[in-house]
């Protein structure tokens, strides 16, 4: 007998906790969010800040790459692009040496790109200030890999790990990157993307984007109806929900709750026509974000 939890892809396949890259989506191939991203996120799971636009890049990748992301501020000031790392898998970097590598190309008005690293103080928390521990300027920005080692990580990213790009401009400026990897080490290895069905899957354990074209009840006036969502992975924890709907049919109320990780309930409450209700073009947005 196979309980719900093994059927969960994130129980049953090692491909979701193995692997050299503890970065998750490091190709850029997965926009849950759109492609210009929403809410401080770009591709899923890369955190923005002080960005003016981000958009999905598939024009001018670099060989080998299928797509990446293009960043740009307007202004002068600074620019952030990075992800958290949550501490199931940044406790095993804690004392150890480790590389974060990137293509990087298109570069226009950047006066400095740095890498940086922070690390929170409890336990996938970030609702304190992080604490930045690590910041080394790339000395080269012509297009082409680059490469920083981070040597002997505190003790305190057992926590929770923050890595990513802090872009400088004295007035406007972009640039493009793809092929995100941090790995145990001082070597910086060749880039070898997830398979896309894990890499979507690891995604969706911080965030998932549902498009539900029609829910129908028939049900008597006033009489609640539920309908339970299939969720493809079970999510990192309870998620936040937000939900859109373009048209209600004979419906007196919609309600959608996350009841656990894996269970999501769509409520209609019937209203006073005799007829069947519905609604049409229905999004959910599931976000359990570090």
């Amino acid at each position: 007998m196979i309980s719900s939890r093994n059927r969960n892809r994130a129980d049953w396949c090692p491909e979701m906790y193995s692997g050299k890259n503890l970065l998750i989506n490091g190709c850029l191939s997965e926009f849950q969010r759109g492609n210009a991203g929403k809410d401080g996120f770009s591709a899923d799971r890369w955190r923005i800040d002080g960005v003016s636009a981000s958009l999905k890049d598939v024009s001018d990748v670099p060989k080998g790459y299928l797509q990446g992301c293009y960043l740009s501020k307007t202004s002068a000031g600074e620019m952030f692009f990075g992800q958290r790392i949550e501490a199931a898998l940044s406790a095993q970097s804690a004392g150890e040496n480790v590389t974060f590598s990137f293509e990087l190309y298109d570069v226009i008005g950047i006066d400095k790109l740095e890498v940086v690293a922070y690390h929170t103080s409890a336990k996938d928390d970030w609702s304190t200030a992080s604490v930045l521990f690590f910041s080394e300027q790339v000395a080269d920005l012509a297009s082409g890999r680059k490469s920083v080692v981070m040597p002997s990580l505190p003790d305190d990213v057992k926590h929770g790990l923050y890595v990513g790009l802090k872009a400088t401009t004295s007035n406007a400026g972009s640039y493009k990157t793809t092929g995100l990897q941090l790995e145990l080490g001082d070597q910086a290895t060749r880039f070898v993307p997830d398979f896309p069905t894990i890499n979507l899957a690891k995604c969706q354990r911080f965030y998932q984007y549902h498009n539900i074209t029609e829910v129908r009840g028939f049900q008597s006036a006033g009489v609640i109806i539920h309908h339970p969502m299939m969720l493809p992975v079970e999510l990192r924890a309870l998620p936040a929900v937000t939900s859109t709907h373009t048209v209600i049919h004979r419906a007196a109320a919609v309600e959608i709750q996350a009841l656990t990780k894996s269970e999501v309930i769509v409520s209609i409450t019937k209203g006073t026509e005799t007829s069947d209700c519905f609604v049409n073009g229905m999004t959910v947005s599931l976000d359990a974000e570090l």
